[in-house]
């Protein structure tokens, strides 16, 4: 009896075994892993939107400020959108405001007349519409876009 006594004491203060340890660990990583995919996903969608706004929000200050007869727009490259005040785009003037896309993104398409979004004075619509008026933000590693999109009637909106 004494001997089966003592089995049972070992076994009660045994603690895991190493397969048990490396499975909790493997699935502990597991959704580290997952966890921090979808949180760099969830950053990244959060950085496309916010450069989307940022190019609604300069098209939506083109219309104002032409509707108050300041003539202003918007000229597109790939790289790259700058607003200006003024009737037509000059590169180098002092007063446009450039903002660069971040390098992981471009706009894979620009429809506008001459890459430039301009708005009538008098009716805020858009200059030279064509259909559909809108650059294509797009980026790199995801392939994720948004459509910053003007209707004829100057309403600028993001897809």
């Amino acid at each position: 009896m004494f001997k089966r006594k003592a089995k049972n004491a070992q076994r009660k203060t045994k603690g895991y075994t190493l397969p048990e340890l490396l499975l909790t660990m493997s699935v502990a990583m597991i959704l580290i892993i997952l966890g921090t995919l979808s949180f760099a996903n969830l950053r990244n969608d959060s950085h496309l939107d916010l450069v989307a706004s940022q190019v609604s929000a300069d098209l939506d200050l083109a219309r104002l400020r032409a509707e108050n007869d300041i003539p202003a727009g918007v000229y597109f490259e790939t790289g790259r959108f700058v607003y200006f005040e003024s009737a037509t785009y000059s590169e180098g003037d002092p007063s446009n405001r450039e903002t660069a896309l971040p390098s992981s993104m471009a706009f894979s398409s620009i429809t506008f007349t001459n890459q430039i979004a301009q708005f009538d004075g008098v009716s805020g619509y858009p200059e030279n519409y064509v259909d559909p008026s809108e650059v294509i933000l797009t980026q790199s590693f995801s392939g994720k876009t948004r459509t910053i999109e003007v209707s004829r009637w100057g309403i600028v909106s993001i897809q």
